[in-house]
């Protein structure tokens, strides 16, 4: 009896699609979090699924953070000189 070969696509041509469904994945998970419990066992179950998406990431990238919000670059504002106070009069 022979068995039949697999095929199977290269991860090169799979990883897009892969990170495509992985970040709606984590995105889903993340918001389902909010209306749970804090420390709750669905909410422990959600971050490891959570991280495991992350550890995912990590070695089809190279970056763990791949799919973490990234921060928005705020423009500095300008210290503000105090004035010296006035003597009272």
């Amino acid at each position: 009896m022979t068995r039949g070969r697999r095929h199977h696509r290269s991860v090169l041509t799979a990883k897009p699609a892969l990170l495509a469904v992985l970040g709606e994945a984590r995105h889903g998970l993340n918001k389902a979090a909010r209306d749970l419990p804090i420390n709750g066992p669905e909410y422990l179950a959600v971050s490891h699924l959570t991280s495991g998406i992350d550890d995912l990431a990590e070695l089809l990238t190279g970056n763990r953070e791949h799919f973490w919000t990234r921060m928005h670059n705020a423009p500095a504002y300008p210290t503000l000189a105090r004035k010296p106070a006035e003597p009272n009069r």
